[in-house]
């Protein structure tokens, strides 16, 4: 091939750019419809029930058993953790 065959015009420069850019900007449409249409399925589809199986499920997955933590420990509960939390006397009333 000879240099000069591998060297773009200014113009066929241009024409690739602006097909990246168009490429780019179709991708970007395409995934946020793709994004609201899961975030509309999900909130219209799942019941508080399944949203609770969901968390569970997420939390097993996890190693974490939710059902083990609680915000007022027994006088003979063995705390292994605890999360410390800051906020306004009257917001942290239960």
């Amino acid at each position: 091939m000879d240099k000069k065959e591998k060297i773009l015009t200014e113009e066929e420069k241009k024409e690739i750019r602006k097909q990246r850019e168009a490429k780019r900007k179709q991708e970007e449409r395409e995934e946020e419809e793709i994004r609201n249409l899961m975030k509309e399925e999900k909130v219209d589809l799942l019941t508080d029930d399944q949203k609770a199986k969901m968390d569970e499920m997420t939390a097993a997955m996890s190693g974490v058993n939710l059902n083990a933590l609680t915000g007022r420990p027994l006088a003979n509960d063995i705390l292994l953790y605890a999360l410390p939390i800051c906020g306004p006397y009257e917001a942290l009333k239960v």
